[in-house]
Parts: structure tokens; C-alpha cells; sequence
């Protein structure tokens, strides 16, 4: 029956929203703090950062379950009772979500400071790090004796290069929109360090798929491969 249909579709986007709504809760842990609620003549600080190998750990985690294409959400026997096409979608912007906001400037500030006030007893997980482990992750194909890309890690891929641009190309600072009221708190600039980190990732990347394509058999990979490297030019090369 078409209701039955209908409450299935239901079903399949709620799931997927959970996984949207968890997976964002994981990526609040990069750049996060512990909040401790003490009354002012309680002893020891407020706000504690989170500490460095829980937050790579949740990047790994989130590598392995949202970047990695999702598999136990693709069944074929459910996506076609449901929708004719869509799934490839659904997850990109799933995934672009949760890559925005590992990315957000606000989070990449707390963890220059975080850096800032490490030391050797408390390290912090740094900018570098950050993008070091997404680059890999993402991109762990071009190592390959036979680099392969399915739809799913392809888009994701873009949505990093893109993310990349915009750290680079963008002004550090957020305009105050207009009509903003007396009270408005602008957010805090994106640090200079992501911008000269972006470059660097941008360039390392370059090189590793520059190699890959000739090693790709697969034609949708390498014409992949050769767009994200135009798009990497434009990136460090803009019209002026």
C-alpha cells in the first residue's frame, strides 16, 4: 500500500537523521571543552579542554563512520521501494555537515588557543593535526596500487578541497551583517595558521594525486583525480 511506502520513507530519513544528529555530536569533541559547574568558592577551574586523544579519537571515528562510504544505509531493497534516486545526495549533505563543522573558524580558533596554552603534560590537538588526519583519511585511496573512488568518497573529497578554498580564499574575519542590533558579538576571526595550513594541505594533496592518476585504471577516478587538481590551482592560483 502507498501509506506503507510513505511510512517507510519516514523511517529510512529518520535514521538518517539520528546519524546526522550523533555524528554532530562527535565532531562538537574537536576543539571542546568540559564544562565543570562549581559554585565561586569551590576550588579548580571552570572550562577543561577536552584532551588531545579523545579528539583525534573522535576524527578517526568519524572517518571511519561518517567518510567512509555508509554502506549499512544503502540497501538497495529499501532505497527502491522509497525513492527512485536521492541516496547519494542525502549522504553528501550529511557528510558536508559534519565536515563544515569540524572546519567551522570558531572551533579552529579554540584550538590555536588550545595549542597556546599546551604543554608538555597537556598537549593539544592542533590545526595541522586536524588537517593532516582528514587529508589522509579522506583521500587514503591515491595511496593504492590501483586508486578506485565510488560516488560517495568522490563527493566527499570535493566538499574537502572546497572546504580548503574557502579557508584560503575567504577574509579571515566574518562581516557583521546589516541590521546587526547594538549587542551583537561577531564571532572570532579564522586564525591566520589555518589559512598557511590550508595552502600546505592543498599542495601536499597536489602532489599525491598528480601521482595517482598514473597509477588509476579506472576512467571516473582519474577524470576525478585531474578535476580536483584544477580545482587545487584555482585554489592556490585565484584570478586576480
Amino acid at each position: 500500500r502507498l501509506d506503507d511506502y510513505e511510512l517507510l520513507n519516514d523511517m529510512y530519513g529518520r535514521i538518517i537523521g539520528q546519524w546526522g544528529l550523533e555524528m554532530g555530536h562527535v565532531s562538537a569533541v574537536v576543539g571542546g571543552v568540559y564544562r565543570h559547574e562549581k559554585y565561586p568558592d569551590q576550588p579548580g577551574v571552570i572550562h577543561t579542554v577536552v584532551p588531545r586523544a579523545k579528539q583525534a579519537e573522535a576524527v578517526r571515528f568519524l572517518l571511519a563512520n561518517v567518510f567512509t562510504t555508509p554502506t549499512w544505509m544503502l540497501d538497495t531493497a529499501i532505497l527502491r521501494r522509497v525513492e527512485p534516486t536521492g541516496s547519494v545526495d542525502r549522504i553528501r549533505t550529511r557528510q558536508a555537515a559534519v565536515l563544515s563543522d569540524l572546519l567551522l573558524d570558531s572551533k579552529l580558533s579554540r584550538l590555536v588557543e588550545q595549542d597556546a596554552f599546551a604543554t608538555p603534560a597537556t598537549p593539544a590537538y592542533t590545526i595541522a593535526e586536524l588537517f593532516g588526519d582528514l587529508r589522509r583519511g579522506l583521500f587514503s585511496e591515491v595511496s593504492a596500487a590501483r586508486p578506485t573512488t565510488d560516488a560517495y568518497r568522490r563527493n566527499v573529497q570535493r566538499l574537502f578541497a572546497d572546504q580548503m578554498d574557502r579557508l584560503l580564499n575567504t577574509p579571515l574575519a566574518t562581516p557583521i551583517p546589516a541590521g546587526a542590533f547594538g549587542g551583537f558579538t561577531p564571532p572570532p576571526p579564522r586564525p591566520a595558521d589555518a589559512r598557511a595550513l590550508a595552502r600546505a594541505e592543498l599542495v601536499s594533496l597536489d602532489g599525491q594525486l598528480r601521482t595517482a592518476i598514473l597509477r588509476t585504471t579506472d576512467r571516473v577516478t582519474k577524470a576525478h583525480f585531474e578535476d580536483l587538481r584544477a580545482r587545487i590551482d584555482r585554489s592556490l592560483n585565484p584570478p586576480r
